[in-house]
């Protein structure tokens, strides 16, 4: 994958890939957690209960953690395809607590998307009428781009790294900072104009803490300033 590629591309799944090899686990872990949380509605008392111990135990210091390929049944692509957003969520959970973030991210994203058009529980097979099964792709796309801007936004580009300058490291910048990454990215937009205020020009910085999200508490562009990396 090249630079241009990273930057500009859709295909979510390529971005995974390749992001799965140049990124941190912990960083991923944290993206495919974002996405399964906005399932979480979907899930089974039992099943949020695991999700919520996972979150726990991938947070503990110290802990490594890394991105493994798990080996769903045979049903599971037939439940990709047919199954209901609650069949989708569930699937995603599981994937998440075997550390397959990959599929985690790909099948939650499914999820909401047939869970904005359809509801929890009906087959997107079910459905007959043209204008749903068109709202589905139209939603679906939209999803996906949501998905691509938070990976960008947990992964940061991986082909060049960014440097703070100590002047942007005001007071104000540096709390922004700090309330974004403790999982306020309310902050962020406000972030980016005191690291303006402070001198910062760097485009890239700006304008993604300026994006349109979904922005995630691992944000890079606030690790950056917190000396995170």
């Amino acid at each position: 994958m090249t630079e241009v590629e990273w930057l500009e591309s859709t295909h979510l799944f390529g971005l995974l890939d390749y992001a799965r090899r140049r990124v941190s686990g912990r960083r991923l872990c944290s993206y495919a957690l974002f996405w399964v949380d906005q399932t979480l509605h979907l899930l089974t008392d039992a099943t949020r209960r695991g999700v919520e111990q996972y979150r726990v135990q991938a947070a503990e210091p110290g802990r490594v953690i890394e991105h493994t390929w798990y080996a769903y049944s045979p049903g599971f692509s037939t439940s990709f395809t047919h199954g209901s957003a609650a069949n989708h969520a569930e699937d995603a959970a599981q994937a998440l607590q075997f550390n397959d973030w990959t599929t985690a991210a790909l099948v939650a994203g499914r999820a909401v998307a047939q869970d904005r058009v359809y509801g929890p529980r009906t087959p997107a097979s079910a459905r007959s009428v043209y204008d749903l099964r068109f709202r589905f792709w139209e939603v679906a796309e939209h999803v996906v781009r949501e998905q691509v801007f938070s990976l960008r936004c947990a992964a940061g580009n991986p082909f060049h790294a960014h440097t703070c300058d100590p002047e942007w490291l005001t007071l104000t910048a540096l709390a922004l900072a700090r309330t974004g990454d403790s999982g306020d990215v309310s902050a962020l937009p406000i972030l980016a104009d005191a690291l303006q205020d402070a001198g910062c020009e760097d485009g890239t910085i700006l304008d993604h803490l300026r994006g349109p999200g979904p922005h995630l508490s691992c944000c890079w562009c606030a690790a950056l300033i917190l000396g995170k990396g």
